[in-house]
């Protein structure tokens, strides 16, 4: 929830996890803490925006 209102606050659209596989994000957050790889993480949250964007705001 926080992490919307910070989008929000500068602009962007808020995000909805629904439509990510509980496992390819559990995968993603254990490949960040690990090795401290952010691709993964970046990807998902890219899917995310533009889900979000095409499904509520268009």
């Amino acid at each position: 929830m926080i992490s919307n209102a910070i989008l929000i606050a500068n602009g962007y659209y808020p995000l909805s996890y629904r439509s990510v596989n509980e496992v390819e994000y559990k995968k993603a957050l254990i490949i960040f803490y690990e090795q401290n790889n952010l691709f993964h993480l970046k990807r998902i949250f890219i899917e995310q925006q533009k889900f979000a964007i095409n499904n509520y705001f268009i």
